[in-house]
């Protein structure tokens, strides 16, 4: 039996007492450290205190989970090492890549100025992250043709009080393959979040530069200047947004290198061979 995801895997001591003889897969990514993160961004003394005691209480339920499950499977290094961290039999541990949207296909253009911010905008770590990027990045590009595109459901009512004649939220997506292959950019500052983000994978398959910091490339082994633009403070996604506008080769050329890195790294029917050996195992 799979269990996909911390929300589903946590109810495994329940399920395994219904159905004891079964094998149980876990694909985990790795939730607690999610609100590690939030509780140490957080400056509310009172809302700090209680993202600690969700994160030392996820943490408990995850690590007890992950020595019932007979695998654990994780979409990255960093998440495996992070659990053998937590005394779990490396045994049990077993790195897949996640599946996504392959756009290998799909030819970048880049003939607008338009910068992409892209995910689930219910979700705390994307519309935070989106309102950071508006107020100490975009704010401060003067030229009007430079538009901010911020694609994904359900954004929080903070966020859409920041939507503009340039900055459009766009809401739920049915296709994104257009925007990608037209527009400049796509931004990712994330301020929280934990696993592989399936956002930058899906972009870079498509070939649209990338700028994001260390947690939007956390187990993802793409090389900055080359594969993608590592930006950390405002000022550098500035600087990486305008010569992205002036240099058209670098555009193009980022590109060709994404695109190049997720098909050798990121081989979906290779991933699915290997996951089907592992199942077989069991």
């Amino acid at each position: 039996m799979i269990l996909q995801w911390t929300e589903i895997f946590i109810l495994l001591p329940q399920i395994k007492k219904m159905f004891p003889d079964s094998k149980y897969i876990g694909i985990e990514d790795v939730t607690f450290l999610r609100y590690r993160r939030l509780y140490e961004s957080e400056k509310n003394v009172f809302l700090k205190a209680i993202n600690k005691h969700k994160y030392e209480y996820l943490r408990k339920i995850e690590t007890n989970v992950c020595t019932i499950a007979d695998k654990v499977i994780l979409n990255n290094e960093k998440d495996c090492n992070l659990l053998k961290k937590q005394n779990i039999d490396p045994k049990r541990l077993y790195v897949w890549q996640p599946y996504f949207d392959l756009m290998l296909d799909q030819k970048y253009i880049g003939d607008s100025n338009n910068i992409i911010f892209y995910g689930a905008m219910g979700r705390e770590e994307n519309w935070k992250s989106a309102i950071c990027f508006i107020e100490n990045v975009f704010s401060k590009i003067r030229d009007e043709r430079v538009q901010l595109l911020i694609i994904g459901s359900n954004p929080n009512e903070k966020l859409l009080q920041y939507a503009t004649k340039r900055i459009k939220i766009l809401g739920f997506m049915e296709n994104v393959r257009e925007f990608f292959q037209h527009s400049l950019c796509l931004a990712t500052p994330l301020l929280l979040g934990a696993g592989v983000k399936i956002k930058v994978l899906e972009a870079m398959s498509a070939g649209i530069p990338v700028l994001t910091n260390h947690i939007g490339m956390e187990g993802i082994k793409a090389e900055n200047g080359k594969e993608y633009l590592h930006c950390e403070k405002p000022q550098e996604y500035l600087d990486a947004i305008e010569h992205l506008m002036n240099d058209s080769g670098t555009r193009h050329e980022i590109s060709s290198n994404a695109q190049a890195f997720i098909g050798e790294e990121f081989d979906i029917s290779k991933s699915g061979k290997n996951f089907a050996e592992l199942v077989n195992q069991l």
